[in-house]
């Protein structure tokens, strides 16, 4: 269940510290001062506690591995069960890479048998009606590619 949520701009004093300043008001969202707690983002879990100047630490990590500027809107989001974290850096740095990924993998040569990761060879793991189903060993990379009237079925 959805219980509240902080959207905001990031300002150039939080960046440079690697931490979040939590407003007074906003603070009833959280546990109390020095009590750790765990903040969920798009790959990672990090424990986080609120000091006693109401600064969010314990998100350096998160700060280097998605480098943010003055000005990004940042979304702390609280539920019955968690707390997440995104920024707007963050989500449009995921965006770009899920369509650099889709389109790596649609340009793949229809007959190419190379994992586009790794460049292993792919290995047919299934075969399910209409599709074929490659797996790579190396990196576990799965492609399923659908059967075409005139391909030649091999058995």
């Amino acid at each position: 269940m959805h219980v509240g949520f902080i959207i905001r701009e990031l300002t150039e004093e939080e960046i440079n510290h690697k931490c979040l300043y939590v407003f007074e008001k906003d603070r009833i969202l959280f546990p109390n001062t020095g009590v750790l707690f765990f903040v969920e983002s798009y790959e990672e879990t990090y424990g986080v506690r609120i000091d006693q100047d109401g600064f969010l630490r314990g998100l350096e990590t998160w700060f280097t591995k998605y480098p943010h500027n003055p000005g990004d809107t940042i979304i702390i989001a609280k539920t019955s069960e968690s707390f997440s974290l995104s920024s707007s850096s963050e989500l449009i740095q995921q965006i770009i890479g899920e369509s650099y990924e889709k389109v790596r993998v649609d340009e793949m040569d229809e007959k190419s048998e190379a994992c586009p990761n790794c460049q292993y060879q792919l290995e047919m793991a299934a075969k399910k009606e209409e599709r074929i189903i490659f797996k790579c060993a190396r990196c576990g990379f799965t492609m399923v590619r659908k059967i075409k009237d005139n391909e030649n079925e091999e058995d």
